[in-house]
């Protein structure tokens, strides 16, 4: 009787083993740093690109392009008090502010959003966040 319980039981333990599912793995994600620049054009334009680093290059476009770029405008006093802008880069990252007539004085500053675009077969692409120092005008 003994036999005939063991004998079942390794019965149900292989059954349970050949029923069971492989557990997909995760793709790993590529994360890419992104850098950006602010560039200022009397009298009152802002441009600038945004570019990418990491391995491998040839998914480097995908964080460059179509990125939201704020441009943030801080007073004297080093206070932030208002954003000037938002665009979108073009294809080859980049971006222009001609909104004004001519530059206040103070500093601005250039942020860059962070995104996670997904691919085909299950891959994701991070694309890191970024601001630029506040530049004095």
């Amino acid at each position: 009787m003994l036999t005939g319980v063991v004998a079942i039981a390794f019965l149900l333990a292989l059954s349970g083993a050949a029923g069971a599912k492989k557990k997909k793995k995760k793709k790993p994600s590529r994360v890419y740093t992104t850098h950006a620049t602010l560039e200022f054009t009397p009298p009152g334009t802002f441009s600038g690109t945004v570019s990418a680093s990491g391995k491998p290059r040839a998914d480097r476009g995908r964080c460059v392009e179509g990125r939201t770029v704020t441009l943030l405008y801080f007073g004297p006093n080093g206070a932030p008090v208002a954003v000037l802008g938002i665009d979108k880069t073009n294809s080859r990252g980049r971006y222009l502010f001609n909104s004004q007539p001519f530059a206040f004085s103070g500093g601005y500053q250039l942020v860059v959003e962070r995104q996670e675009i997904k691919g085909r077969r299950g891959k994701v692409t991070k694309c890191t966040a970024t601001e630029t120092p506040v530049r004095s005008v």
